[in-house]
């Protein structure tokens, strides 16, 4: 199995989904060639690339892919339609023109859902949502055909997943409606046995690997940690503000011992400077190696692949979800230091979804 994701959280999500218990997937960030071992999750980081750049380097690794006759390929895309999802399914066919492309975009567990081929948000189309005004990615479109216009080739939206596979040509993108976890396992399933492309949320990732889990339990325990967050989404910010957990900004993190608490949240203020992720990277960075954190807690994708980065980290093992969209890691640290890495995207989960995500890791 070959997974693609255009982001640092969307990779590891994927990697936890389709992970066998116990085992886990390795996940790779922006390597330069196609990774030796199977299964693995590339994040392609093309989320904020030109749609060009994006068609550019999925295209890449697509080829390298099928010039090694891997089979099973699943692309993570975002829940709210953000990134250049039509260019990289153009990539995706490209590489493989033989293969049909089939789509089921909705998140169940998240809330989100399409019906008649338009995406909800619990219910409200996305131009009535916080991300349609996403200071980095807005996404104001609804219609998925729409989004996939630039793809240049024929779509078919399927309101029933029994109808599937007698849409199936190559070169086609076939797009499922679904409302239910149940809908998404039947498209899974539709397909399971014909080579096409798999494409979709975290949510199908499980379907399409036919290993879904209880997402209550979780392998490892923390009782302290750092919890970082970059994301400016009202979901996050919510999050932290109703967790009690101690909060402060990255600006003081340098001069500043943390408090005597068990957690400890690191955020930032407005947008600052040209690249705010990496400044509040460059401060957690300082932190982890000063406090030594026994877990890190991070929301939102440009951030992890900042921290990522700045931490000289090219891979990490994701093994199981916690929650719906919060993947468990481990992240190994150049020197031989290990640490719990908990991820979760911005733009999603309700205010006590940070309260949750402690309560299962400090579970005895």
């Amino acid at each position: 199995m070959l997974a693609l994701a255009d982001d640092a959280t969307g990779a590891l999500e994927t990697g936890a989904r389709i992970s066998q218990p116990g085992i886990g997937t390795r996940v790779f960030f922006t390597p330069e060639t196609l990774p030796g071992t199977l299964p693995a999750v590339i994040d392609t980081e093309t989320r904020h690339l030109s749609s060009e750049e994006a068609y550019a380097r999925v295209r890449r690794i697509a080829g390298e892919a099928a010039g090694a006759g891997i089979s099973k390929v699943f692309k993570k895309t975002d829940s709210t339609l953000r990134g250049h999802i039509a260019a990289e399914f153009r990539a995706l066919l490209d590489a493989w023109p033989d293969r049909a492309l089939v789509y089921a975009p909705a998140y169940p567990e998240l809330g989100r859902a399409v019906r008649d081929g338009q995406l909800l948000v619990q219910g409200q189309p996305l131009p009535e949502t916080a991300f349609a005004s996403d200071p980095l990615n807005p996404s104001r479109e609804s219609s998925i055909a729409e989004v996939l216009r630039a793809a240049r080739c024929e779509i078919v939206l399927v309101p029933e997943a029994a109808e599937v596979r007698r849409h199936l040509a190559p070169g086609r993108i076939v797009v499922c409606d679904g409302v239910t976890t149940a809908d998404l396992v039947a498209a899974a399933n539709a397909v399971r046995d014909l080579p096409c492309i798999m494409a979709g949320t975290g949510s199908l990732a499980s379907a399409w690997a036919a290993s879904r889990r209880n997402t209550s339990a979780c392998p490892f325990r923390a009782r302290s940690g750092l919890i970082v967050n970059g994301s400016l989404h009202p979901a996050s910010r919510a999050q932290i503000e109703s967790s009690g957990v101690p909060v402060m900004n990255y600006e003081a993190v340098a001069m500043e011992s943390l408090p005597g608490q068990r957690w400890i949240a690191v955020t930032t203020s407005d947008i600052v400077g040209p690249n705010p992720a990496a400044s509040l990277a460059r401060a957690v960075a300082c932190l982890i190696d000063r406090e030594r954190p026994e877990c890190l807690v991070v929301f939102g994708g440009d951030t992890l692949i900042a921290l990522l980065r700045e931490l000289r980290v090219g891979s990490v093992q994701a093994y199981a979800e916690i929650l719906p969209g919060v993947p468990v890691s481990r992240l190994h640290i150049p020197g031989g230091r290990t640490i719990l890495l908990v991820s979760k995207a911005g733009g999603f989960g309700p205010p006590e979804y940070l309260a949750r995500i402690r309560e299962i890791l400090e579970e005895e």
